[in-house]
């Protein structure tokens, strides 16, 4: 259980770093590899321009639209042998909230001051701290359609983009290792990604939800 609330500390990183909701720069158009002119449907291989076929293509819409999100909910589950911990993140633009057990932890990025929040059984304690940038939360969006195969209705990540997966977890673990990811994605993003994760001999299981895109409406105790 204790390795299972410091695990926990890890996912503080998405909160704290919310406030510097940076969007990763991918443009959608004509690719121009070495004077050869791929359409956004082909990719370049060798010096050819080779078609997507339709699920790559559809994957690709799907990432692509979820590295521009802004405003929508997070929940992970961690668990532990048959242990759970549940937590559950929003993110309004600017605003974001974590909640685990009886704490909530609003931050507000004000000019890249944030504004800090804490609610603990309805006491308010508020603080300012400089924001600073880390997008390690932001794993998710750094995604590409050529990491993944679709198995039985999900897209499961190749062994060989395992360690674009694993450098998010080695700046607190770094004796931990990545045992399996997958994701599920509607027709327009990602719905949830479980991942297995092996640190010190315990294997821990996250499941991470997306859900109520651009329906996120976020208010802060005690702000006027």
């Amino acid at each position: 259980m204790k390795k299972l609330i410091v695990l926990t500390l890890l996912l503080f990183i998405f909160s704290l770093t919310a406030c510097d909701n940076e969007m990763i720069d991918d443009p959608i158009g004509d690719v121009v590899i070495d004077d050869i002119a791929c359409t956004d449907i082909q990719i370049e291989i060798d010096g050819e321009c080779v078609d997507l076929t339709g699920q790559q293509i559809q994957l690709r819409t799907v990432l692509d639209y979820t590295k521009e999100i802004s405003n929508y909910k997070l929940q992970v589950t961690i668990t532990e042998d048959e242990t759970d911990f549940d937590i559950i993140m929003m993110f309004d633009n600017n605003i974001s909230l974590i909640q685990t057990l009886n704490q909530t932890d609003y931050y507000k990025d004000n000019l890249g001051v944030c504004e800090h929040t804490t609610v603990v059984n309805e006491v308010i304690i508020s603080n300012s701290q400089t924001c600073f940038s880390d997008e390690t939360y932001l794993f998710f969006k750094d995604f590409e359609y050529s990491w993944f195969t679709v198995i039985s209705g999900r897209y499961v990540l190749n062994q060989e983009n395992y360690s674009n997966i694993e450098i998010f977890f080695s700046k607190m673990f770094p004796n931990s290792s990545l045992e399996t990811f997958s994701m599920s994605a509607s027709q327009t993003n990602i719905s949830d990604m479980i991942l297995e994760l092996m640190v010190d001999d315990e294997i821990y299981t996250l499941t991470m939800t997306i859900s109520l895109i651009d329906q996120i409406n976020i208010e802060i105790p005690g702000e006027e």
